[in-house]
């Protein structure tokens, strides 16, 4: 079975290349105000913030995320 941890290296390439970006992810997937996002290991939230910023409707996003720590930001 594959280790799919995410070490601090790993996470700092993918912050710098998706996260700190989170429209990249959205118009890569073909997003559009009004579809259903579910938002996985959503983090801090950017990815649903930035659907938020573009119209979409509170009701429509699920973020998940198992770390506690993630709620707080």
């Amino acid at each position: 079975m594959q280790d799919f941890r995410c070490t601090t290296d790993h996470y700092a390439t993918l912050y710098a290349r998706w996260l700190a970006r989170p429209g990249t992810l959205l118009d890569l997937a073909g997003y559009e105000p009004g579809q259903r996002v579910l938002d996985l290991c959503g983090g801090t939230g950017a990815v649903s913030q930035e659907c938020l910023r573009r119209g979409a409707n509170p009701s429509t996003i699920m973020l998940v995320d198992l770390n506690p720590r993630c709620s707080e930001a």
